[in-house]
């Protein structure tokens, strides 16, 4: 609302990958993810961009990290050893369009996948006031102590939209 005692906010992908921005964004209406789905927005991004342009990294909720990873469970295999490690855990994809990074995070909705450009995504900080830091704060009025405050001021660059993609509002049951 402009007012000061509202802090400022840099966005982020859900600001910026947008389909008013020109990114690729498909709603799934609750049906469950596929690869398939993954897949189409790659091509669409290779259309739309060429392929050497296009989003090479796949930023996903810890539910659509395991469907993901489900996707490719008839390859497991238990190791030589009766105690070994087994399970399948995919966080690359070898797909048509080149391999895809797969990166779980908190930051994403359950229900929702990003395709992003590395190379067009950047965090920073505003001159040296923005770099983070440790200050001191006046001596405290209610007590023999003294206080500290953490200190950044940091924002983002998203550029090349159109390399990117969103899918939300898929099935996180099935």
């Amino acid at each position: 609302d402009g007012t000061a005692a509202v802090p400022s906010m840099m966005g982020g992908l859900k600001f910026y990958v947008t389909a008013a921005n020109g990114a690729q964004v498909t709603n799934l209406g609750g049906a469950a993810l596929t690869r398939a789905d993954i897949d189409q927005e790659l091509q669409d991004l290779f259309y739309a961009v060429g392929g050497d342009k296009l989003a090479k990294t796949l930023i996903i909720s810890a539910w659509g990290k395991r469907k993901v990873s489900s996707f490719f469970s008839a390859a497991e295999r238990l190791g030589p050893q009766p105690s070994g490690p087994a399970g399948v855990v995919v966080d690359r994809l070898n797909t048509d369009f080149g391999v895809i990074d797969v990166m779980m995070h908190t930051s994403v909705q359950q229900n929702e996948f990003y395709l992003v450009r590395r190379e067009n995504v950047q965090v920073g900080h505003h001159g040296t006031l923005g770099r983070p830091q440790i200050r001191m704060l006046p001596p405290s009025t209610v007590g023999p102590r003294s206080q500290k405050a953490f200190y950044a001021d940091l924002s983002t660059i998203i550029a090349g939209v159109q390399a990117m993609a969103r899918v939300h509002t898929f099935s996180v049951t099935s």
